[in-house]
């Protein structure tokens, strides 16, 4: 059972929770026993092999085996459990209050502390509405967000309003309130196997056993593009749970080609024998709803497709779609354009270097010179001479005030590994916070429609499987996510495995922001709130919105960031 509201105060001079409110209903403390688990959400992919093995019932509840593991295993428990999953219990034994997040950071957990009080909640906007006062907005994180970049570890975009930490737990004794983390993705051990084969029948192994504990009995949806992650998702659920009732639901662009995949779609439904319904994503471009920009109240952030994906979710409540399944994660698992070309070169296999760029270098549109020195010889500097690295300057239109701010932000200490630079680069692709950040953003989206969202790409088991993969497993000749393909082979169609592009839905995007909703975005690029508190130059971001509009590709995306600013600054502040 997953519930989408949860807050609870904690007094700290009685040292003990006095308020309690789950969805509608506030919660009763009972301080006699050993402790009550007061909140739950998500759900322990791992249950039923973990009661087994704890000798209990399959059908114990999530609540009850969660306090059974804290009784027993006390602030190790979380690292038994597997799976999107947070939890708030009471701890009456040590009157402690504790709070933990899941390793990946699907699910949010935040902490408010006051004077007296500490709250303790598992949204933002939730937390705020508790206040008696409103905070103050953070201006490192909103500095981070027009970057591109998420709030540093811990912080949020208000002032004092802290989050745990993915991997991390809250501990609320004696007045005090200590953050820890119990799980962080690190260096694994390289994996080696003989073949491509062989790498492949592992990934199989492993894939099908943790999707097959993430599908449940009842009839639920999935989303279906014509790319890898999606189809092995839908095709993993096909073979290791062979009798579930299984939905697609895909969006499709008749009148964009080159954003369209209906045919691909229709090839991978048809081999799965999967039906599919349909939604029309170039009838739902980018602010295409009379809104605009809807951001919520926790932070500024727009997804550019979210009017797509907003007609995705109703059109699965329509169908009686509770549960559905996404393929987030699988570009920063098996992809990200890391590719092995350094780490062929420094362990000296210097033949199978040459075949690669013989094969990759005539589509990559460089020159010889210039594909050694950005595939070979920059991720070498990066890897072990970081005090070389060039900083990326802040972008142009940026306030001139919070410039120096941007400059300390970026010169954040990363931790160093002596791992190869491809794995190195993988290790922090797979450590960046975008990742828990997208999710949750995606599930809060979802959560309108009373639609709970399920990522299995995301779940640790995986990720620690991707971060022990060679480079040559997730790229090879410039084509990525080599070790998926290899694994789909035979379970979709060649067509699928074999495609070595990726069709991007930026069409859909750019009919909204080019052709049709030009008065919008004008609108909240005129007489700027952001530009008035000295974050964004008014002048230069429209400046920059002419040159995306005459059709300038190396504007990029950023300046949308400043976009969904000026919304969520116009709509809370």
């Amino acid at each position: 059972m997953v519930s989408e509201v949860f807050i609870v105060r904690w007094d700290r001079e009685r040292e003990t929770p006095v308020f309690c409110k789950e969805g509608s209903n506030s919660v009763a403390f009972d301080v006699t026993d050993g402790g009550t688990c007061l909140w739950t959400t998500g759900f322990i992919s791992n249950r039923r092999s973990l009661a087994r093995q704890e000798g209990k019932r399959d059908s114990i509840s999530d609540r009850e085996l969660t306090l059974y593991l804290h009784q027993k295993y006390g602030q190790f428990a979380a690292q038994h459990i597997a799976g999107p999953f947070a939890w708030v219990l009471w701890d009456s034994n040590r009157r402690m209050l504790i709070g933990a997040r899941d390793r990946v950071g699907i699910c949010g957990l935040y902490y408010f502390v006051t004077g007296k009080t500490v709250l303790l909640a598992n949204r933002v906007d939730i937390l705020l509405d508790s206040l008696p006062f409103s905070p103050r907005m953070n201006s490192r994180s909103v500095v981070a967000h027009l970057c591109g970049e998420t709030p540093l570890e811990g912080e949020t975009f208000y002032e004092n309003v802290c989050e745990v930490v993915p991997g991390g737990y809250v501990q609320i004794n004696r007045g005090c309130v200590e953050s820890k983390q119990y799980w962080r993705i690190e260096p694994q051990p390289e994996l080696k196997c003989s073949s491509d084969a062989e790498y492949a029948e592992v990934f199989r192994s492993r894939w099908f056993q943790i999707i097959a504990e993430y599908v449940p009995p009842e009839r639920v949806g999935v989303t279906l593009s014509g790319g890898m992650d999606s189809t092995t998702i839908a095709a993993g659920m096909r073979e290791a749970s062979p009798n579930a009732d299984v939905i697609a639901f895909s969006h499709i662009a008749p009148e964009l080609s080159e954003a369209d995949e209906s045919h691909s779609i229709s090839a991978v439904a048809q081999c799965l024998g999967m039906p599919v319904v349909y939604t029309r994503a170039d009838e739902h471009w980018s602010l295409s709803s009379p809104e605009g920009i809807r951001t919520l109240r926790d932070a500024p952030f727009y997804n550019i497709y979210y009017d797509t994906w907003e007609v995705i979710y109703q059109t699965m409540r329509q169908q009686g779609i509770e549960i559905a399944f996404t393929g987030s994660g699988g570009d920063q698992l098996f992809g990200a354009d890391v590719v092995a070309y350094p780490d062929l070169f420094l362990t000296g296999h210097w033949i199978q270097l040459a075949r690669q760029m013989r094969v990759h270098l005539p589509y990559s549109g460089l020159s010889l010179l210039q594909f050694i020195r950005l595939r070979i010889a920059s991720p070498i500097k990066q890897a072990y001479f970081p005090m070389l690295r060039k900083h990326q300057p802040p972008v142009e239109w940026l306030g001139t005030a919070h410039r120096r701010l941007y400059r300390a932000l970026s010169d954040q200490p990363e931790r160093f590994s002596w791992n190869l630079p491809g794995k190195q680069q993988r290790l922090r692709i797979l450590r960046d916070r975008q990742i828990s950040h997208f999710a949750q953003h995606m599930n809060l989206q979802a959560s309108r429609f009373a639609i709970h969202l399920r990522h299995p790409f995301l779940d640790h088991r995986l990720m620690e499987f991707a971060a022990s993969l060679p480079t040559s497993q997730t790229c090879y000749a410039g084509i990525q996510k080599v070790i998926m393909r290899n694994a789909m082979l035979g379970i979709l169609p060649d067509a699928i495995v074999d495609r070595t592009y990726k069709t991007l839905p930026l069409a859909v995007a750019e009919r909204g922001l080019r052709e049709r909703e030009q008065p919008k975005v004008w609108k909240l690029l005129t007489n700027m709130r952001a530009a008035e508190l000295g974050f964004v130059d008014e002048k230069c971001l429209q400046k920059t919105y002419r040159a995306f509009l005459s059709g300038n590709d190396n504007v990029g995306w950023l300046w949308l960031h400043a976009l969904s600013l000026e919304d969520w600054l116009r709509r809370y502040f």
